[in-house]
């Protein structure tokens, strides 16, 4: 019997979802591998892997306090990269990542470290909260916010476990079981999201985000829809926001019909009114002609429209090359070779046909 509840422990029934968990962010990770999100990501990892060692540990018996902070901390540390997730910069922000675990330390150097009375005071206890606060609402409004609510809601039980002072033993199994659940609900969450992305077709003008399964690529208006929503699930809130800002005031500027909104690209269809003009430039006069395109049925934009947004989201997005970058910039490089090609030949055909048309009069003459 005594075997049997060590297999029904928090500890043993939380490492499946330790695994999913790490198999997800080991996937993304290698599919971000040339963006400024890969610094965060194997932060990600080094949490995932350093609280499973923990929970292995704890499968033989109860885990201490201190390890319990300590993975704690290895979760932080992923909030607190993200923030610094851009280039350039993005490798010297490991440096403040790195003193913040040189920091955290200290409560675990100051007490003893198999004390029954180990406890986390309050003013790294607030620190903490404070963080996986930020972490968890810059993702509220993307896809990842299940995962992350998960995530919070575990490391937010294990928080009110360690800085706890009386009633340490009634409230350990609950605090294990609760982020036991919340893990598992994270794991599922994960599971979900990487499906639904590979099982998303993205056709020129549907909402889809990203390559399908098929191997179909995207057209311009895919891929525009594809690379904003990536930055909007790949840095949250504080990041995307910021890139929104800054590509609204460059195609009011440049009187780039359309919306960004924080769902995607948005333009009229052409069965009712004209285009809308930038919701931030629509008290501006400026020329209609330029910014009253008229889009397709589906209500999308036309070729020339896709790419002037096609050229601002480049400038815009190479601080953190998401995934979808690449076919961003193969889509321009095809695009201008075109255009070159198409310039430096219709000059000279027509200086050919120019030059034979006036020969065969002189010779008439």
């Amino acid at each position: 019997m005594e075997d049997f509840s060590q297999l029904i422990c928090p500890a043993f029934c939380a490492l499946p979802a330790w695994g999913i968990l790490l198999l997800f962010t080991g996937r993304t990770l290698w599919r971000w591998r040339h963006s400024a999100l890969k610094h965060a990501l194997v932060w990600g990892m080094v949490a995932l892997a350093a609280n499973l060692l923990i929970a292995v540990s704890g499968m033989g018996g109860n885990i201490t306090f201190p390890w319990r902070y300590l993975g704690l901390v290895a979760g932080s540390c992923v909030p607190i990269s993200i923030l610094g997730a851009r280039y350039p910069g993005a490798s010297a922000w490991d440096f403040v990542v790195a003193s913040f675990v040189a920091m955290a330390m200290l409560p675990v150097l100051e007490q003893p470290w198999h004390s029954p009375e180990w406890r986390l005071d309050g003013v790294w206890s607030l620190l903490l909260a404070i963080i996986l606060a930020v972490g968890w609402l810059n993702y509220l409004p993307t896809r990842l916010a299940w995962v992350v609510t998960g995530l919070a809601w575990a490391g937010y039980w294990q928080l009110a476990l360690i800085g706890t002072k009386t009633a340490r033993e009634a409230l350990t199994g609950w605090a294990d079981w609760c982020s036991t659940a919340g893990l598992w609900w994270a794991a599922i969450s994960g599971a979900v999201v990487t499906r639904q992305r590979r099982i998303e077709i993205c056709n020129d003008g549907a909402p889809g985000l990203g390559i399908s399964a098929s191997g179909s690529t995207c057209t311009g208006w895919g891929v525009l829809q594809q690379l904003w929503r990536e930055i909007r699930d790949g840095w949250g809130l504080v990041w995307a926001w910021r890139v929104r800002e800054m590509l609204l005031n460059a195609a009011r500027h440049a009187h780039l019909p359309g919306e960004l909104t924080w769902s995607g690209f948005r333009w009229p269809c052409a069965e009712g009114s004209a285009l809308a003009v930038n919701s931030a430039d629509r008290s501006r006069p400026h020329d209609t002609r330029s910014a009253l395109m008229p889009g397709d049925s589906e209500g999308r934009p036309d070729q020339s429209s896709t790419q002037s947004w096609l050229y601002i989201m480049e400038g815009t997005v190479r601080r953190f090359i998401p995934p979808s970058y690449r076919l961003v910039v193969a889509t321009l490089s095809s695009r201008s070779a075109d255009e070159k090609a198409s310039a430096s030949w219709c000059p000279n055909d027509t200086r050919q046909s120019e030059g034979k048309e006036f020969g065969r009069n002189r010779v008439q003459a």
